[in-house]
């Protein structure tokens, strides 16, 4: 469960809630279309359902903690660059604020992006699969146009061999991939990838779930995370050495004076 349960605000703000299917589903069109929308426990603010920061903003169930890290590292840097740095040169102010910048561009690209969540990619052209209870056959249906025109069908594949074969690790003829499958999200994922029972989402190579950056930390965001880790580091030391070198300085001009 998230830290902070931040539902009933979520509800209150219009998150729009999709079955299973659709939220893990993802064809030609993955935009996000007005409302904010769950994915999982993850809520999709704008952009594509599998983009990156700028050009998606999808934050985690622990939303409340994001805002509090961003806060955390935004009240100390402000306060720096306007009380302390101008005090010693411009050239600290220089550094300060790429310093601060750089912190913040990577935390946001590691909270606002896809970690590298499953998803049930469409084939080709945007076409959905289904099966035809009377033929046995499996339809696919053109989704482009959302008038669900059907374009072939194919030899429908024993269902139960394919699970079975998934669930060890094995691939099928039509599923040329190993696959596990994933009861909680109604789909198979491939081999390395796991479920997040924070974020209710699988995830490729996940790390782990951190409720600072509001998520999971998987395949996509990975790097961004430890890229902040390192900026933030550089950061904290700087503003620290600097904040006690001055206050180490203006103590001695002071005893001088006295």
């Amino acid at each position: 469960m998230p830290v902070l349960d931040a539902e009933p605000i979520e509800r209150a703000c219009g998150v729009l809630r999709a079955s299973k299917r659709e939220e893990r589903l993802i064809g030609t069109n993955g935009q996000c279309s007005g409302n904010p929308q769950y994915i999982g426990r993850m809520i999709l603010l704008c952009g594509r359902k599998d983009g990156i920061f700028p050009f998606q903003c999808l934050v985690g169930p622990d939303w409340p903690c994001m805002l509090i890290t961003y806060t955390m590292v935004c009240v100390p840097s402000i306060f720096f660059l306007i009380l302390v740095a101008p005090r010693v040169s411009s050239v600290i102010v220089w550094v300060g604020l790429a310093s601060f910048m750089l912190t913040l561009f990577f935390f946001s690209l590691t909270a606002c992006s896809d970690p590298g969540i499953v998803f049930w990619q469409l084939p080709n052209g945007g076409e959905e699969r289904s099966i035809d209870p009377e033929s046995g056959t499996v339809v696919l249906h053109n989704n482009d146009c959302g008038n669900g025109s059907i374009s072939a069908t194919l030899p429908v594949v024993d269902q139960s061999t394919s699970l079975a074969a998934s669930s060890q690790g094995f691939s099928s003829a039509r599923n040329p991939v190993p696959q596990i499958p994933c009861s909680r999200c109604e789909l198979s994922r491939p081999m390395g990838a796991s479920h997040c029972y924070e974020c209710e989402v699988c995830v490729k190579d996940l790390d782990h779930h951190c409720p600072w950056t509001g998520k999971c930390i998987g395949r996509k965001n990975l790097q961004f995370f430890y890229l902040f880790l390192t900026f933030l580091t550089v950061h904290i030391i700087f503003l620290g050495s600097v904040t006690a070198m001055t206050a180490i300085n203006n103590t001695f001009h002071k005893g001088e004076r006295l």
